[in-house]
């Protein structure tokens, strides 16, 4: 029976997790016409995910201001109820 692999086989070290890291950035993909470095192209993923994020969330604050305001929704605990299970799910 073979014996179990000791913790510090499982974990890489730091320096063993920098060089991955290295290696990953260093190579180059195609990002439509340009050649683009991999890590900017995921931290401009990023940046547009967090963008879009925050549009929408300003979107569904100036909707439900206009259902609470203006249509006269006479339930805010629900509405407020309700847009949080949908951001959750």
């Amino acid at each position: 029976m073979a014996a179990a692999p000791r913790l510090r086989e499982l974990i890489p070290s730091p320096r063993q997790l920098v060089s991955r890291r290295q290696r990953h950035c260093s190579s180059v993909t195609r990002c439509s016409s340009l050649q683009v470095p991999c890590c900017l192209r995921c931290r401009l993923q990023a940046y547009t995910y967090v963008a879009v994020w925050i549009a929408l969330s300003g979107a569904v604050i100036m909707y439900n201001k206009y259902l609470l305001a203006y249509r006269g929704f006479p339930y805010p605990i629900t509405l407020t109820m309700w847009c949080v299970c949908m951001r959750l799910g």
